[in-house]
């Protein structure tokens, strides 16, 4: 589970939050999918609200 940019228009506090103290780090969808390279294959993406933050949920499956 990681912290992801909140959907453009669905969570305004969350919004200004990362707009202020956005960090070096966070990564979209596409930059997870290059973390995990050649060893895991994403089975499923959810999303996940806790209190003002947007986390994306990755299931990998191992690669052979």
């Amino acid at each position: 589970m990681e912290d992801i940019p909140p959907p453009a228009g669905e969570n305004p506090a969350g919004t200004l939050m990362h707009a202020l103290d956005r960090g070096g780090h966070i990564r979209d969808h596409a930059a997870y999918r290059r973390l995990f390279g050649p060893a895991f294959s994403v089975a499923r993406i959810s999303t996940m609200r806790s209190g003002i933050c947007d986390y994306a949920v990755y299931t990998l499956r191992r690669n052979q």
